[in-house]
């Protein structure tokens, strides 16, 4: 674990070495800042010529440049903080083996982002006396922004679970500039977002308002559901056409999509298989009932720097 600070002219204060071995109380606290935070498979994928991809790939190689490679990092993010001076940011590393996800077993890189200390009461009791405490620190399980860097998909950035929970300033900048990550696309992804962009599509639908009113646009949301619960693949044609119906509001819906990509840049695609798992996130998001059983990791082992 590194500290960061906001200004370039104070030095970083640097760990002087990797943790092993930690408490079994305290290990799983830490893997609850890096593994309980991620709920879907929505993954991301590196610049193969940004500095973090380079550094994880010499980790990947290497354990033993882990303490190296993660003072590099912590520097490379200090340079993207704002000139003034900022509380201290507390940079964490760990190496994980032993992640099962989707049947494959991996290994891979946490990067976790503390920033905001957050005051909470302790109270500690001895023999007759039970003496109350403020106390300052950091809530389990809910970092600032964290990722988790698999080993696989080298080629094309490697899979890359994010997660951001403030717009503190060490966040700021965490996805676009420090970590320079762009979306992957797969079945999961796809299916909720497709049910995504239909719902935000039938709540916006001004240019369409005399074709389809409210009482059609649930009617048409609900349709989109029952696709994706009676069709193993999906096609974007058929679907239009189930769900839409009216040329029209086809039409409407292809402006759409194409300006929400260029918003959110997350891909598309015009066929894939259908996931069940998303269909049961999202249905649960939109008060149908549902159970999320989407669970894709099991237990790990973990360094930590």
């Amino acid at each position: 674990m590194h500290e960061v600070s906001g200004t370039q002219a104070q030095a970083l204060h640097f760990s002087k070495e990797s943790a092993a071995g930690l408490d079994p109380g305290l290990a799983d606290a830490v893997l609850a800042h890096v593994i309980d935070i991620y709920k879907e498979p929505m993954y991301s994928g590196l610049d193969t010529l940004s500095p973090v991809y380079l550094a994880c790939k010499r980790v990947f190689e290497s354990q033993a440049t882990l303490y190296e490679e993660s003072i590099a990092l912590s520097r490379r993010f200090q340079q993207g903080l704002p000139a003034e001076p900022i509380q201290p940011l507390y940079l964490m590393y760990l190496w994980l083996e032993d992640l099962l996800i989707e049947d494959e077993l991996l290994q891979g890189l946490a990067v976790v982002l503390l920033e905001g200390r957050t005051r909470y009461l302790d109270v500690t009791a001895e023999g007759e006396e039970i003496s109350l405490w403020l106390q300052q620190g950091f809530l389990v399980g809910k970092p600032d922004a964290a990722c988790l860097i698999l080993d696989t998909d080298e080629e094309s950035g490697y899979k890359v679970l994010n997660a951001e929970h403030t717009s503190r300033s060490g966040s700021k900048h965490w996805t676009t500039d420090y970590l320079q990550l762009s979306p992957k696309g797969n079945d999961y992804s796809y299916t909720s977002d497709f049910i995504k962009l239909t719902s935000s599509f039938l709540k916006n639908r001004k240019p369409i308002e005399q074709i389809l009113d409210k009482k059609d646009g649930v009617e048409a949301l609900g349709r989109s559901y029952d696709y994706f619960k009676s069709n193993e693949n999906f096609d974007e044609k058929q679907y239009k056409k189930e769900v839409f119906r009216e040329d029209a509001v086809i039409e409407a819906f292809d402006d759409y999509k194409h300006r929400w990509q260029e918003k959110t840049q997350r891909p598309l695609a015009d066929a894939f298989e259908a996931s069940p798992e998303a269909l049961q996130k999202q249905s649960k998001y939109s008060g149908r009932s549902s159970n999320l059983t989407a669970i894709f990791m099991s237990m790990c082992t973990a360094t930590m720097i």
